[in-house]
C-alpha cells in the first residue's frame, strides 16, 4: 500500500493483487492502451509505480491524457512536458533539456499521479501555484510546441521580446520579467547605452 503523504515504497507492487500486478507486468512489456488499465489496477490497489516506455507514443499518448497537466514541475524548479509528438521532455531551469532514459517511471498514489524524477526521487507534478521561470526556460518550452528556430540556450533577448507561453503553459507559467513592472535603474541604463551603441537587444542576465 502506498504510504500516507503520497510517498510510494520500492515494495509497493509487491504487495499489489496479482491480477494488478499482471496488469501492470503486461502494460511494461506491450505498452499501449495498456497503460491506462494499468494505471486503473494501480489507484484501485492503493497504489504502485508502473514504468513506460519513452518511446511508446501511444502508452505516452495514454499517459499524457491522465495526468492533470501537459506542464509539470518538479522540487528543483525542472519543467516537465509533453510535446505534440507525446515525447516527454525535461528542462532545467536554463532551459537546457535533461535526457530522458528509454523508459520513465510513472508513480500512482493516494494523492494522484506523478512521474518519477530521472535523478531523484523527487516527482514532477503540476505546480501548486503559477510558477516563475526564465526567458531561457520558455523559449525550451515554445520550442516545442511551434515551429520556431530560436535558440535554446540564448542569454540575449532582443527587447520588447520576451517569450509568452504557448497554449496552456501560460496557465501554469510566468516568464520572469514579462510581467508589467518598472524596470530597474541598472536596467535602464543597459537599455540606453544599447541603443546608442546601436545594438538591437539587451544581455538577459
Amino acid at each position: 500500500m502506498a504510504t500516507r503523504g503520497g510517498s510510494v515504497p520500492v515494495s509497493a507492487n509487491e504487495e499489489m493483487p496479482p491480477q494488478a500486478r499482471a496488469t501492470v507486468a503486461t502494460a511494461e512489456r506491450a505498452g499501449g492502451a495498456s497503460v491506462g488499465e494499468a494505471i486503473g489496477a494501480i489507484k484501485n490497489a492503493g497504489g504502485g509505480q508502473l514504468k513506460v516506455k519513452a518511446n511508446d507514443a501511444t502508452g505516452m499518448g495514454v499517459l499524457k491524457t491522465m495526468l492533470p497537466s501537459n506542464f509539470l514541475q518538479d522540487e528543483k524548479g525542472n519543467v516537465a512536458l509533453f510535446n505534440p509528438e507525446n515525447q516527454f521532455k525535461i528542462f532545467n531551469t536554463e532551459g537546457k533539456e535533461i535526457k530522458v532514459g528509454n523508459t520513465i517511471t510513472v508513480m500512482v498514489t493516494e494523492n494522484g499521479i506523478a512521474i518519477k524524477n530521472v535523478d531523484s526521487m523527487g516527482r514532477f507534478m503540476p505546480p501548486k501555484t503559477k510558477a516563475e521561470i526564465s526567458p531561457d526556460l520558455a523559449l525550451a518550452i515554445n520550442e516545442q510546441f511551434v515551429n520556431s528556430k530560436v535558440p535554446m540556450s540564448s542569454k540575449f533577448v532582443p527587447e520588447g521580446t520576451l517569450p509568452s507561453l504557448t497554449g496552456s503553459a501560460s496557465n501554469y507559467f510566468t516568464v520572469a520579467g514579462s510581467a508589467d513592472q518598472k524596470p530597474d535603474k541598472a536596467s535602464v541604463a543597459l537599455r540606453k547605452k544599447a541603443r546608442e551603441l546601436g545594438i538591437e537587444g539587451i544581455a538577459n542576465d
